[in-house]
């Protein structure tokens, strides 16, 4: 896996899903497959309210 460093923490970029791991500190760890879909169904009607962050 390549890795990428970032100079300027303000920069925004974005990634392919599969670069991405979960956090072994996240306490979620199961979804309900009805709460992701009202989810999805909010994000497509309102957008996403709030930025999502990753730290490297």
């Amino acid at each position: 896996m390549n890795t990428t460093t970032i100079a300027n923490a303000t920069e925004y970029r974005n990634l392919p899903l599969a670069l991405l791991t979960e956090s072994k500190t996240n306490p979620r760890r199961t979804f309900e497959n009805d709460s992701l879909e009202e989810l999805a169904g909010s994000i497509r009607t309102q957008g996403n309210v709030e930025c999502t962050e990753i730290t490297a």
